[in-house]
């Protein structure tokens, strides 16, 4: 992992994302990159170089104007990391323009402060992350609150565990990187279960291909699998929640037999969503 996006609109959810992110970097040895986006309208004009330019439809400079007013405030707001970081003020539209960034600087991770809401959309991360989420091929980091006390020394990795193992970066960059220790956690249901030897080959399988030497793999009954991840992380030292997304539009691509979007919104703990292709 080089590099991490945090887009920011220097709200307190921001800045806890922001911290968040340079605790990683610092462990990991990566850049940060923080994004502040002027949105524009769809009809805008832009030069070669992605600056705004003024046509005959609209007059620009309250834009430029406020370019510059968050360009310092940026500047004031990252003064305070004790991190270096890569700032950045651009114009457009707000999610294209985080894509954009992630192509244009070979972002490996992103880093979004989110909240719960009370509608369908809201309730995994918001609606822009949401979005983001089937949109980025890299993995996004969901933070709720500023985890000052948040060591990020175990992460869970919960699965259904049926497929053949797959390597995920991310995962590998936390337990090779960061130090972290990785549990890996399969929920049987009374509607879909496996044999424990089964499903533990499999785990230790994921392992491997993985390269997790510090790991753990368990097995728990639950009536549901939302009931036995909330019960798992209520009872057991957890700094963070990595899950599986599938690669298309809408909630269907949370993977069946991995958590639920009502789950996610009772957490407060991190959450690292890996797409999956």
């Amino acid at each position: 992992m080089r590099r991490i996006l945090v887009p920011t609109d220097l709200s307190p959810l921001s800045t806890a994302a922001l911290h968040v992110a340079v605790r990683i970097a610092k462990r990991m040895h990566a850049e940060v990159v923080v994004l502040k986006v002027v949105p524009v309208h769809g009809g805008a004009a832009f030069d070669d170089r992605g600056e705004l330019v003024q046509d005959n439809a609209d007059d620009i400079t309250p834009f430029l104007a406020q370019r510059d007013a968050d360009s310092k405030a940026l500047a004031a707001h990252c003064a305070e990391l004790d991190l270096p970081v890569t700032r950045l003020v651009l114009f457009g539209p707000l999610a294209d323009t985080i894509l954009r960034t992630v192509d244009q600087y070979a972002i490996d991770l992103l880093v979004m402060g989110t909240k719960g809401g009370s509608t369908l959309r809201d309730r995994l991360v918001g609606r822009l992350v949401e979005h983001l989420i089937g949109r980025a091929d890299i993995p996004i980091l969901s933070v709720k609150d500023d985890l000052h006390d948040n060591p990020l020394r175990r992460v869970l990795f919960t699965n259904a565990f049926r497929r053949h193992p797959q390597y995920f970066d991310v995962l590998h960059d936390l337990h090779d990187r960061a130090g972290c220790t990785v549990d890996l956690l399969r929920v049987n249901t009374p509607n879909d279960r496996l044999q424990d030897d089964e499903v533990k080959a499999r785990m230790e399988a994921f392992a491997r291909d993985n390269r997790l030497t510090r790991h753990a793999v368990h097995v728990v009954e639950a009536p549901s699998v939302e009931e036995g991840v909330y019960r798992w992380i209520a009872d057991h030292d957890t700094d963070l929640l990595a899950i599986r997304t599938l690669g298309r539009s809408g909630f269907a691509r949370l993977i069946k037999g991995c958590v639920s979007l009502d789950l996610v919104d009772k957490l407060t703990l991190p959450i690292l969503t890996i797409r999956v292709k």
